[in-house]
């Protein structure tokens, strides 16, 4: 984004309220905007008047402070948005872009063409994600969304999957309480679809692997990836029967692991169904009403309960492939690492937290990633008769490594 043709407001976060600069540990999260100068002012003075009337969060402990490039006229701002300062300075890359302008150090924002009302929810969570200890954060109203006709449960003949039905209807995607990339929120129509109750298990991947004589990518290439102590691990000889290495084993009615977005592909193909698409996943999870958990609206340490439509360990058991190639939602957002080539993951695992295991909550990864929380569940749309396999993949039927 040229920032000859945008202007930047910069918030900075502190307490207590700050006078001068900024001192060491504080923040900074840049608003861009390409709309003229005036309608954006506006803009966020909407969502400041939003925000503090739903928040209810003193001033005092949020101030912010305009930094005036060239495009940013100073007056203007400091009338409309109150502020009293204008020389905080902008945290940085210690870099400049082609038009010698410093180049942020934080490229997650929210555009200034959101809705001023994901503006505001968003700002405030980022405030309290920064407070210590951290309070509650805000929620937005979501009304129900009108669904169409329930349907009992099918089970596949071919790998005895229990799909549960999740009718038409419009459903709400998107958050403004968690990262830049849950931004906006969304009703959006949805076709009725199966989906797994549970997850694969490693009873039925191991059907398929002996159906198939198939080999996961961590078998060729000998080493799967585990999570330890906030740290990813390389191990030799991880594997879906042994998901942290060799002395480890994976029990029958486990959740089947160490399995890339490839294996999932195969798995799927020859059990007659396929991977479910991101927005599927999220409406499954959370239902009509947007759930922020796929049991309820308050966290459960323990991942207990089922989804609306009666899916099992959506959250705080395994992360869980979709088929769907990461995007934004909004064209105007723009992420501060880039994603490309990568697909969507879905659903905390048990080494997640209540943030990460929300049901809007995006994690992303290469094809051929796999680890000891990352699984998947299956999806069926009717495009066929129930329990007809599927043609694999020509990589897949190849034998064919995905480059990671």
């Amino acid at each position: 984004m040229a920032l000859n043709r945008t202007w930047l407001i910069a918030l900075l976060w502190a307490v207590p309220p700050v006078a001068a600069g900024p001192t060491e540990g504080q923040a900074c999260i840049i608003l861009a905007g390409r709309a003229s100068k005036e309608p954006g002012i506006e803009r966020v003075a909407e969502a400041l008047v939003r925000l503090r009337a739903k928040a209810h969060i003193d001033r005092s402990l949020m101030p912010l402070a305009v930094l005036a490039w060239d495009q940013l006229p100073q007056r203007p701002a400091i009338q409309k948005l109150g502020f009293e300062s204008v020389d905080l300075p902008l945290a940085t890359t210690g870099t400049v872009d082609a038009n010698s302008k410093p180049i942020s150090a934080n490229l997650n924002r929210p555009p200034l063409t959101l809705d001023p009302d994901a503006v505001a929810y968003y700002l405030v969570s980022e405030w309290a994600r920064r407070q210590s200890p951290a309070p509650p954060l805000p929620t937005q109203d979501c009304p129900a969304a009108t669904q169409g006709k329930s349907r009992p449960a099918k089970v596949n003949p071919i790998d005895q999957s229990i799909l549960v039905y999740v009718p038409e209807g419009k459903f709400w995607r998107g958050s403004c309480e968690g990262e830049i990339d849950e931004l906006p929120p969304q009703q959006i129509e949805s076709k009725g679809f199966y989906i797994g109750q549970s997850e694969v298990t490693t009873a039925q991947f191991r059907r398929f692997v002996a159906a198939k004589a198939y080999i996961t990518v961590a078998e060729r290439e000998g080493t799967g990836w585990t999570w330890s102590d906030g740290n990813w691990q390389k191990v030799e000889g991880a594997d879906w029967q042994h998901p942290r290495g060799p002395a480890t084993t994976a029990a029958d009615s486990a959740p089947v692991c160490q399995v890339s977005l490839v294996d999932a592909q195969a798995y799927c193909s020859w059990a007659g169904l396929r991977l479910p698409e991101e927005s599927e996943w999220e409406k499954a999870a959370r239902g009509p009403a947007a759930r922020r958990y796929p049991w309820g609206p308050k966290w459960n340490s323990g991942g207990a309960g089922p989804s609306p439509y009666g899916c099992q360990n959506m959250a705080a058991g395994l992360r869980e492939w979709t088929n769907t190639v990461f995007r934004t939602y909004h064209p105007d957002i723009v992420m501060k690492e880039p994603r490309a080539g990568r697909y969507v993951v879905r659903g905390g695992s048990a080494s997640d937290g209540p943030r990460e295991c929300r049901t809007t909550y995006r994690y992303t990864s290469l094809p051929g990633a796999r680890s000891d929380i990352l699984g998947f569940r299956a999806a069926w749309d009717e495009s066929g008769k129930l329990g007809m396999a599927k043609q694999l993949p020509r990589s897949v039927a190849a034998g064919a490594t995905p480059v990671p």
